[in-house]
Formats: C-alpha cells, structure tokens, sequence
C-alpha cells in the first residue's frame, strides 16, 4: 500500500512538529476500508489525521489539532 501526504499536510506536519515517519507507519500497518476515513494520531492525541483510501493508495489530506483539552475525573461515574 503507498501512503501518500498532500503539499497541505506536509507543512502541517511541520508546523505541528509532528513525526512524519510515525504517520506513514501508522497508516501504513492500519487495516482500513476505503473511502474517507478519520483517524486519531498515535503518537498525541490532541490530533486527527484524515484519509482518503482507494485500492492501493491511502491519501492523508488533512490534519486536526484540538483547540483545547481539558482532563476530567469521571470516577464518580463508577462507583
């Protein structure tokens, strides 16, 4: 399968300083169906990659960071 990063997300991958090596690994080992797909980032989860898969091709045209991220205690939610 041929992982294949847009002109857009290479300089958000920069500009993230995200790792791009990681990114290719992990679309590259995912199992996916095709179409268009949504995929949190392995490495931080503040970030969503989006992908496009066709038969042989998987396209990753779009990168998300979260504007925020608050940590919450849901242990009262178990007792």
């Amino acid at each position: 399968m041929k992982v294949r990063i847009t002109k857009k997300c290479s300089s958000l991958i920069e500009e993230y300083n995200l790792d791009r090596t990681k990114i290719i690994k992990q679309l590259d080992e995912c199992s996916l169906e095709e179409g268009n797909l949504i995929i949190g980032y392995n490495e931080g989860f503040h970030y969503t990659l989006f992908v496009k898969k066709s038969k042989d091709n998987i396209v990753l045209y779009h990168i998300e960071k979260a504007i925020k991220f608050v940590s919450m205690d849901n242990s009262d939610l178990f007792t």
